[in-house]
């Protein structure tokens, strides 16, 4: 009971002080089961691609799967409603705020100035996890080490995502299948 407390006060805190949705909070999360060994890197980048599958914001989905794998279903529900309530509380108080103050210059450079900051979050999470698919040794103690643990065809599939991405007008949906598709028969 008190670990699924602390899981949500955790997810909480969270969702107080992330702006921009779940990828976002993607490297908080990632900090925070990562310091109070809740689950390994490679089980977190796990339920990352497992999230963007399932239905329903990531962000939920992540909290919803580190409640339950930690401490059952009281963790998920409690995680779960950890994420949410920073949300529901800053929409009714942001709402009532930014109606009155929408067409101020300091509003509007409050909202100029958030843009930047969650692209700058949601880049660092996607280099992060897209770094521990890329070299099977997460930690950096040598150049040698860390070249030796290179995987080539996590590497392949990555750059033959990214350009199907950006030169293409194919359905990022469609790209992410067939990369998993083909992740799981070569791995």
């Amino acid at each position: 009971m008190i670990e699924s407390l602390f899981i949500m006060l955790i997810f909480m805190k969270i969702g107080f002080f992330c702006y921009g949705g779940g990828y976002a909070m993607m490297s908080f999360l990632q900090d925070y089961v990562v310091k109070y060994n809740w689950m390994s890197i490679k089980d977190f980048t796990e339920i990352v691609a497992i999230s963007q599958i399932t239905p329903g914001p990531i962000a939920v989905n992540l909290a919803t799967f580190v409640g339950f794998k930690n401490t059952g279903v009281l963790g998920a529900i409690l995680a779960t409603f950890g994420i949410y309530f920073p949300c529901v509380v800053m929409s009714v108080i942001v709402s009532k705020f930014f109606r009155k103050f929408s067409e101020t210059k300091a509003v509007k450079n409050i909202m100029n100035g958030i843009k930047p900051a969650s692209a700058g979050l949601i880049m660092a999470s996607a280099f992060s996890i897209g770094i521990q698919e890329i070299f099977s040794q997460t930690e950096f103690n040598g150049i040698y080490n860390y070249i030796k643990s290179f995987k080539p065809l996590s590497f392949i599939i990555f750059l033959v995502s990214f350009i199907l991405l950006s030169k293409t007008k194919i359905n990022p949906i469609f790209i992410v299948i067939a990369s998993a598709f083909v992740g799981i028969f070569i791995f």
